[in-house]
């Protein structure tokens, strides 16, 4: 989007920040409240801390989609994971499918091949817009505070993903489930902290 579309995009989503109450809030085990604006488009809010994420939650997944998103407050690090058996380097992962989305559809994962992944960090600052394919395995490390816009678009099975978890360790699920109020609040307010700051240069 170009600069006239990211202000008027960041005024619309304060509108929604300073008025949560208004819409209906998933909270996600990754640390992340989500609010639909249509059956494609999702605005996420990134809060990566106790007791939003949960403790040693499997963070390694795909989607069952292609998306784009764009950095409306804040910044994050995209670590992107690739297969590396050929040069014997990277970390061996644990893998399995998951049925997505809220208990009773969430199932746990059906076991598959480890993987010996190698991590490669992608910055992605504010008004910027980061590219994903459904199939490639990441994990985001958001600074608290940090609003995206996932522009999504679904493939032909909707329903399932990837998840990845260390060798030696057990899969932890982050499973979405209906947010509180309180926890909606911590969301928005820590969110709109940041916003005012970027707007007076501090964070920039």
């Amino acid at each position: 989007m170009n600069a006239d579309e990211f202000e008027t995009t960041r005024l619309l989503v304060r509108k929604i920040l300073e008025k949560p109450h208004e819409h209906a809030w998933p909270i996600q085990g990754l640390g992340m409240l989500r609010l639909y604006l249509s059956p494609k488009i999702r605005l996420h809010i990134w809060n990566p801390v106790a007791p939003y994420k949960v403790e040693n939650v499997s963070e390694l997944h795909n989607h069952p989609w292609n998306f784009a998103s764009t950095i409306i407050v804040g910044a994050l690090n995209n670590h992107v994971y690739t297969d590396d058996w050929p040069h014997r380097r990277g970390t061996l992962w644990c893998t399995g499918v998951i049925e997505c989305g809220p208990k009773p559809a969430h199932k746990g994962p059906a076991l598959g091949p480890t993987r010996k992944l190698v991590q490669t960090t992608q910055p992605v600052r504010l008004g910027e817009t980061y590219l994903m394919k459904a199939e490639t395995i990441h994990r985001t490390e958001a600074i608290p505070g940090t609003v995206t816009i996932c522009n999504r678009r679904p493939l032909p099975d909707p329903d399932h993903a990837t998840v990845c978890w260390p060798v030696g360790t057990e899969w932890v699920s982050a499973e979405p489930r209906d947010a509180t109020t309180d926890e909606v609040y911590a969301f928005t307010r820590v969110a709109l902290a940041r916003m005012d700051a970027e707007n007076e240069g501090r964070l920039l």
